[in-house]
């Protein structure tokens, strides 16, 4: 224990090694000598921090240089590392917490001006190992408490050039992190690779100005206009409740107006914040951000936190009054609501077929199409077999006079006229394969309205339907073949032959009778085999019945239902497994 003169004790006790011969204080440690060993304890956290190997030690004296150890044989003196030089190295070996408790513990011992410059080292070294971790609050908390620099802070992000160099800030520390290995994230890749983590960044650097700020120990928005640092600026504005402010700046840089690289997706990161606001200020920028780019900026809609509040929701006929000039962000803000908004309006699905329709045409006026065409009809073919909402007559109308004919085809099997897509796809659209993808599409399209046995029916008489169009004409006999040795096992037989021309040889459609020989017996013997099934399950229960029906059953008096726990009256059943229930 150590007690002071006036015999009162100010720290706690240190536990003691064991045959201990003698002790000396040496600040900040104090030294225990045993008989094969000296060890050396730290005062200001009580962990042992050195073990020195001796043999036959006797005694132990301090002095003004250090301590002198006596053995059997030789006397050994011992001096203490410059306090100066045990903190940078507990820094440079990266134990920065252990830096910093011994360098709050030995400000006395040490010169005002080097513990002033290993204070602003280790704090920051500290800072910056948390900062790393993404421990932002710990981070923010040692960087104010500690009293660093807040320019120190700001450099720790690569992109803000514009706040060093000449006649600017050049931060003190490069060497020191070079010293200790620690590195500073590589920003600029993060923002590419992971743009959550970098806002998270962004966020504690508003955070942690702000705090400065209140505190009066940062610059204000002059100082960071003169530094050209406009985006930390809009920042601050941000975390002081002036967003149309902070809007504002971040515009200007968007538009040129300042000039500063520290976010180089300074327009993501405006339409990231307007999805966040309220509606009036929303609408006060929503020019400015689809004029800049039409597929990012439906975002502040898209994506637009929605409050109960009335005041604070988006009126979807507003918003397409407004995309009226914008047509790829309205095909976009459609999408939204179809796709995620779940939205059954007519007018919603039909005016986005009709946006597909206008873009494909005009992706392909040059003639030859380009990928994005493909893709545009992707969506709406997808579009028109998945929806039941749009305007059947109105599409049909855009599209009639158009190239799109799988897309026409569609739509006319919308309103039941299946002869006639198919005679589209045949003649029109010279595309077998689509013809046959249709019959298939549209009785799948059809079984969630009649069962399977609907859909088989119906897909029937759409190959019959395709079959007798390739029939009608002389040149498309080599496709009636195909589609035979395709789907001739889903076709009725007995109709199909009905439809062959005389002339046909045995030959020609031989694949087709032995394929469909082989899925009538295959569809007989699954059948025999269903009913035979069906004939021993029934067999089954029957015998059970039989069983349960000649056992004598006894109730004895108190005998309860198994199911309410109450007991029996004369009216009851017996289950299969032997349980009495109640019959009401």
């Amino acid at each position: 224990m150590f007690v002071l003169s006036s015999g009162t004790c100010q720290r706690p006790p240190m536990p003691w090694p064991q045959e201990v011969q003698a002790a000396a204080v040496c600040l900040p440690y104090v030294l225990a000598l045993q008989p094969r060993g000296l060890s050396v304890y730290s005062l200001l956290d009580h962990t042992l921090k050195q073990t020195v190997a001796l043999d036959g030690a006797r005694g132990l004296v301090s002095g003004p240089e250090g301590v002198l150890v006596f053995t059997d044989r030789q006397i050994l003196g011992l001096s203490l590392v410059p306090l100066e030089e045990q903190i940078r190295t507990l820094a440079s070996g990266r134990r920065l917490n252990e830096a910093l408790c011994l360098l709050d513990g030995v400000q006395s011992h040490l010169r005002p001006r080097a513990h002033e410059e290993l204070h602003k080292d280790i704090s920051y070294l500290t800072g910056v190992d948390l900062f790393n971790q993404q421990a932002f609050a710990e981070a923010k908390e040692l960087f104010i408490a500690r009293d660093v620099d807040p320019l120190e802070v700001i450099s720790l992000y690569p992109d803000m050039r514009p706040c060093s160099g000449e006649g600017g800030f050049v931060s003190r520390h490069q060497e020191t992190l070079q010293t200790t290995g620690l590195t500073v994230p590589d920003l600029p890749r993060l923002q590419r690779e992971d743009a959550v983590a970098y806002r998270r960044y962004l966020t504690f650097l508003a955070d942690y100005l702000a705090v400065v700020r209140a505190m009066g120990r940062g610059g204000g928005p002059g100082e960071e206009e003169h530094y050209n640092r406009y985006f930390v600026l809009g920042m601050l504005y941000q975390n002081h409740g002036h967003h149309i402010d902070a809007i504002k700046t971040w515009v200007k840089i968007a538009d040129g107006l300042f000039e500063d690289t520290c976010c180089p997706d300074v327009y993501e990161h405006i339409v990231s914040t307007l999805t966040t606001q309220d509606v009036g200020v929303v609408w006060m920028f929503a020019e400015w951000a689809l004029q800049k780019n039409q597929e990012v900026g439906v975002q502040i809609f898209t994506k637009h936190h929605q409050d109960d509040q009335d005041h604070n929701t988006f009126e979807a006929e507003e918003i397409f009054m407004f995309l009226t000039n914008y047509p790829q962000a309205s095909v976009l803000y459609l999408e939204f609501l179809i796709n995620k908004q779940k939205s059954e309006t007519e007018s919603h699905h039909t005016q986005l077929a009709l946006a597909y329709v206008t873009q494909a045409l005009q992706a392909s006026e040059g003639g030859d199409e380009p990928p994005e065409v493909g893709e545009t009809r992707g969506k709406l073919q997808t579009l028109l077999w998945s929806s039941t909402s749009y305007d059947v007559p109105a599409v049909h109308e855009r599209i009639r006079a158009t190239p799109l004919h799988v897309e026409r085809a569609i739509v006319l099997g919308r309103s039941g006229d299946h002869e006639q897509a198919l005679r589209v796809l045949v003649h029109e659209a010279l595309d077998p394969r689509a013809a046959q993808d249709y019959c298939h599409t549209a009785a799948r399209d059809r079984s969630h309205l009649g069962g399977p046995r609907d859909e088989e029916a119906l897909r029937q008489t759409l190959l019959l339907a395709l079959l007798t169009v390739y029939l009608s004409s002389d040149s498309l006999a080599g496709r009636a073949v195909e589609l035979l040795a395709d789907d001739g096992p889903l076709l009725p037989p007995g109709r199909v032959v009905a439809l062959l021309p005389g002339a046909w040889s045995v030959g020609l459609v031989c694949r087709f009778l032995v394929g469909s020989l082989r899925e009538t017996l295959h569809r007989r013997r699954m059948g025999e085999l269903q009913r035979a099934l069906a004939q021993a399950e029934c067999l089954r229960h029957k015998a059970l019945w039989s069983q349960a029906s000649k056992t004598m059953v006894r109730v004895g008096r108190g005998q309860v239902c198994q199911a309410c726990q109450t007991e029996l009256t004369e009216s009851f059943i017996r289950t299969a497994r032997g349980e009495l229930l109640h019959t009401s």
